[in-house]
């Protein structure tokens, strides 16, 4: 390759390329104004004098690797005012002898845009990774055969494309968010975030500082570079708020306004900020209700209430049952590397348990079979969630009695269990299994 293809090659790259002999002169550069110089200027000058004649904030890298004998890296500073990262090696001939150092630098931009592409990759493949999950864990739950929750995923495949407020009504643990990812994939915004927030998580004092974020040091405790709330993160997304009948009044008028105007202030900050975010909101008890009882805003009601779609219970969903539980079974099987089945009778007592937690009950439930059981078939007498107080599989006297009598003490152990996990605390229990801590005393206490 002739020395001229050579050069216009090198003239092409978007680096800074400088090549000094063993005394420190420059025989050849390119990029001489990232230094805020001419080519002449960079010919006459010494590798060994950069940094003491101001052209760079620090020993120059070239100078380095020519006495070291061996390569540099460096982040250097030039004086006008160019960060670069620097890669210097010195080049030897056939006896070991150095003859001469070249130097590659690279704008510290460069690596800006590198890595924000980075990032975006990352991103992107966060995104699919979460989109294939939940398609996986939606095909199961699309693939219903109970002709009520057929409707509900017909009318989510239809409102789905429009903006328009969806409320989803159901038990807790009947799977309300997985029908909010549903209705997002299928929506215009699925290539954005959906942000689920449990609004009963909340504390009702940080509760806007939640939704709208805050200015720099706008309250005691603030993050001083400020910080965006979940309207912000959700913008062009979607905000999926579960349990929304537990917002406090003073932040349901608020709510309002911003899905009504499309802009929210954060705390502390005079200007408002746009933001474009489609609304989802769960509740496990009827809005209007809660409207009744004057702890909800009728006007936030009908805001929310424009398309509204009741998930039914599992218990009433009989047909639902098995193809659930297997499902969860693969899960955790793949999660345990595990080769678990279910016996007979386990199915029979699935099928026949009127599982007031719902779906979310019955996930714990295999996960816990799966990770106690002694053999790989789940038998109603290898967990003791089935056994009696006294950790002895029971044998009732008749069928209808074994199910009645295993169906209780499932119920009880299930709910000690979840007792113990929080440490005695009733309604972090009741939380966990779904239920409201009523039912895990008069269930807990039943005989």
């Amino acid at each position: 390759m002739d020395e001229s293809l050579v050069s216009r090659i090198i003239e092409h790259l978007p680096f800074y390329f400088l090549a000094a002999d063993t005394n420190g002169n420059v025989v050849y550069c390119k990029g001489a104004k990232l230094f805020g110089a001419t080519d002449e200027e960079v010919y006459n000058l010494n590798v060994f004098d950069m940094h003491t004649l101001g052209w760079i904030d620090r020993t120059s890298a070239t100078k380095e690797a020519l006495e070291r004998k061996k390569p540099v890296i460096k982040y250097i500073k030039t004086k006008s005012g160019k960060n670069m990262m620097t890669y210097s090696a010195p080049v030897m001939d056939a006896a070991g002898k150095i003859i001469m150092a070249v130097s590659f630098s690279l704008e510290e931009r460069f690596f800006d845009l590198f890595i924000r592409e980075i990032k975006a990759d990352k991103q992107n493949l966060q995104n699919a990774v979460q989109f294939l999950s939940k398609t996986k864990e939606q095909t199961v739950f699309t693939k219903t055969k109970n002709a009520q929750m057929q409707r509900v995923y017909a009318i989510a495949k239809i409102a789905a494309p429009s903006d328009s407020t969806i409320h989803i009504y159901g038990e807790s643990g009947t799977g309300k968010e997985v029908l909010a990812h549903f209705i997002h994939l299928h929506s215009h915004r699925a290539d954005m975030p959906l942000i689920p927030v449990n609004c009963a998580a909340i504390s009702p004092e940080l509760v806007e500082a939640e939704f709208f974020g805050h200015a720099k040091y706008a309250f005691t405790g603030a993050d001083p570079k400020g910080k965006a709330g979940i309207f912000e993160m959700a913008h062009h997304g979607t905000l999926f708020l579960d349990e929304v009948g537990e917002l406090p009044l003073s932040m349901q008028s608020k709510l309002l306004r911003a899905i009504e105007m499309g802009e929210i202030r954060r705390i502390g900050d005079n200007a408002p900020t746009q933001t474009d975010v489609r609304i989802i909101t769960a509740t496990n008890r009827k809005l209007i209700e809660l409207v009744q009882e004057k702890s909800f805003r009728e006007d936030l009601y009908y805001r929310l209430n424009v398309i509204p779609m009741i998930i039914p219970p599992l218990r009433n969903r009989k047909e639902d049952i098995i193809p659930l539980a297997e499902h969860f079974l693969a899960l955790f099987n793949a999660k345990y590397h595990s080769r678990r089945y279910f016996s007979q009778s386990v199915s029979n007592f699935f099928v026949n348990y009127d599982w007031p937690g719902n779906i979310r009950e019955m996930k714990n439930l295999i996960e816990q079979l799966c990770i106690i059981s002694d053999t790989d078939e789940l038998r109603l007498n290898n967990s003791f969630a089935l056994r009696d107080g006294h950790g002895d599989a029971h044998q009732p006297e008749s069928k209808k009695g074994a199910l009645k009598n295993a169906m209780q003490n499932f119920q009880k152990e299930f709910i000690k269990g979840a007792i113990d996990r929080n440490g005695g605390n009733v309604s972090a229990a009741a939380r966990e299994i779904g239920i409201h801590r009523s039912q895990v005393y008069k269930r807990f206490q039943k005989k």
